[in-house]
């Protein structure tokens, strides 16, 4: 770990030593000035990134470890604005007027990326107020862009964003619309990815053919419905409410030997995964009492059923080290 650290700071500084070393040398090199960068600009971003990489070091420092980082993202966006003044003055100019907007949108975005690992059960709601605050600035700054479909752009943007805040809030939860809506974030991202490529550049198209864009886009409402009420259905549990008592006279096993071989099942099942050693042994004394087939496959059908989480797609780092 220690000398990963050590790479990663060796090779940072090999970078923008030799970043500093080109903005003091490229005009008597070249004769001319390629790229306008301060040595004073180029310091202050190598101080952030090499914040931003000690502060990952330690569990307690990692909550810090994006706002370093939005902050050099930021200079590092005011130095390409600048160096665009002659081709396109207007980029510039958009920077400094939404200035503050954009330095929001990265310190909004920083905080979606927060990992808080000693405080696992507020992290879904740190990461999601970042991704819609992300998306709400991110809205602002869109739908002021010079271009025609602007604010089309912007309101995709704040919709990709909102449904994945609320993917990831539903990790704290594990009743049957947080699984839902856990399990469905692949097909609700990628079906609003789909839609505004259709929107932004085939519908221009044909535009000019109303029952032909009808005909497409209720199509892909209706099946986007039928997807979800399909999955949701899925999700749903039977009702596992029902105690169980077993009459310890009617059951073939002791007591002491019935216990034992539990443990045993459940540690294959929790460590291992294997199910049938656990279905076994929690079957046999329910035979033993008189249970019905259909009984006993009633009551083991959550065991049967179960499924290991998987990791979600489009996840975060820190849900996939939760899973994992």
């Amino acid at each position: 770990m220690r000398i990963y650290l050590f790479l990663k700071l060796i090779t940072l500084t090999i970078i923008f030593g030799v970043l500093y070393a080109a903005s003091i040398f490229q005009e008597s090199y070249f004769g001319r000035t390629i790229v306008a960068m301060g040595t004073d600009t180029i310091i202050v971003i190598y101080a952030l990134f090499l914040a931003y990489i000690i502060l990952g070091y330690s569990r307690y420092t990692l909550p810090l470890k994006p706002l370093p980082f939005s902050l050099a993202l930021y200079l590092i966006f005011e130095l390409i604005a600048f160096n665009t003044i002659e081709k396109n003055p207007l980029i510039y100019s958009f920077f400094q007027t939404n200035s503050l907007k954009i330095l929001l949108f990265l310190i909004f975005f920083g905080l979606a990326r927060v990992e808080i690992p000693f405080k696992r059960k507020i992290q879904p709601f740190i990461t999601s107020a970042g991704l819609v605050l992300t998306g709400y600035t991110g809205y602002l700054l869109i739908s002021i862009l010079p271009i025609d479909i602007s604010s089309e752009l912007a309101i995709i943007f704040l919709l990709y964003l909102a449904v994945l805040a609320a993917t990831v809030v539903s990790g704290i939860s594990e009743n049957e619309f947080a699984v839902w809506l856990r399990n469905s974030r692949r097909f609700m991202l990628l079906s609003i990815i789909g839609f505004s490529a259709y929107y932004v550049f085939l519908r221009p198209l044909i535009v000019d053919r109303p029952g032909l864009t009808g005909l497409i886009e209720w199509l892909a409402v209706g099946t986007v419905f039928i997807k979800l009420s399909r999955d949701f259905k899925r999700t749903m549990k039977v009702d596992e409410s029902e105690l169980i008592e077993v009459h310890r006279h009617r059951i073939s096993l002791k007591r002491d030997e019935w216990i034992e071989e539990f443990r045993k099942a459940q540690e294959n099942f929790i460590e291992k995964g294997i199910k049938s050693h656990l279905i076994a042994v929690l079957s046999k004394p329910l035979y033993d009492m008189g249970w019905s087939e259909e009984r006993v496959a009633e009551m083991i059908s959550p065991i049967v059923s179960h499924k290991d989480r998987k990791v979600p797609a489009f996840s975060l780092n820190w849900e996939r080290r939760i899973i994992e």
